[in-house]
């Protein structure tokens, strides 16, 4: 596929570049929202969570048909929110607060955008 082609591309040229492939099941399964687990005090990892400059690389082209759950929902928002605000929100339980990122951010699709709302730029291939 293009996106994993571009990767490996970007990898060769930068210093940090993730690959996310969007899915009906990743999205609705994963937790993109990080998580502060009151018994431990630690926060759960997402894969939105990236040292400063990691190019994010984000392939719609892999996203087949479904429906979003809430979580679902809740990553697509959180995912948004990288792209618009360059925020990543951090659930602490009873309330959530925005962690600030620097992730520039390349979205690959073949049709229109799920995210183009956010998409500052579109450059039909």
């Amino acid at each position: 596929p293009l996106g994993a082609s571009l990767h490996v591309a970007l990898s060769c040229l930068l210093p940090a570049c993730r690959y996310l492939p969007l899915t009906i099941p990743g999205c609705n399964a994963d937790t993109w929202v990080p998580r502060k687990d009151l018994h431990t005090g630690r926060i759960s990892r997402s894969p939105l969570q990236l040292t400063a400059g990691t190019v994010l690389v984000v392939d719609e082209s892999t996203l087949g048909e479904g429906q979003l759950g809430e979580g679902g929902i809740r990553s697509v928002q959180a995912l948004q929110g990288v792209i618009r605000d360059q925020t990543l929100p951090i659930d602490f339980q009873f309330y959530s607060a925005p962690f600030s990122l620097d992730v520039p951010v390349v979205v690959l699709s073949e049709a229109k955008p799920l995210l183009h709302a956010v998409l500052p730029i579109s450059l039909p291939l």
